[in-house]
């Protein structure tokens, strides 16, 4: 009788402190597909780069030699088009401007991310100082 209590409770403790796995542990990191854009004194440089499968950060440098820049994110989530568009104005930021965008929607402090998304593309144009436009294009793998 002693051996059966003894074994109901050892097989207890073993699924109550079996050890955790340390994949689950780690924390997963998301690489950008999108190379980093090079940037010459001359022109402004754009870096998109995801951080996680609901945000990507765009990095834009040399804001001073433009007018101003607009960009637009369009994707894909369970088949609806999404977007997300914004702009930067020389003359209100410094050298160097960071933006974040969020894939999902948000409403009185509480946000959804949106899910299943793909043919993830950002378009940046950027008006010169001269009264020249530039439009850059990528294509962000998810």
């Amino acid at each position: 009788m002693k051996k059966k209590y003894l074994t109901i409770l050892l097989v207890i403790f073993l699924f109550l402190f079996k050890p955790q796995s340390a994949d689950a542990l780690m924390k997963r990191v998301f690489k950008s597909s999108v190379p980093a854009t090079k940037t010459t004194s001359a022109t402004v440089g754009v870096t998109p780069r995801l951080i996680d499968r609901q945000n990507l950060r765009i990095f834009f440098s040399n804001v001073k030699k433009s007018k101003s820049i607009d960009y637009e994110l369009t994707y894909t989530s369970n088949g609806l088009e999404q977007g997300v568009f914004g702009s930067v104005k020389a003359a209100d930021s410094g050298s160097s401007v960071t933006r974040t965008m969020y894939f999902g929607t948000c409403s009185h402090k509480v946000c959804t991310p949106h899910r299943n998304i793909n043919n993830m593309r950002l378009t940046v144009t950027i008006k010169k100082v001269d009264g020249k436009s530039t439009i850059r294009r990528f294509k962000i793998k998810v």
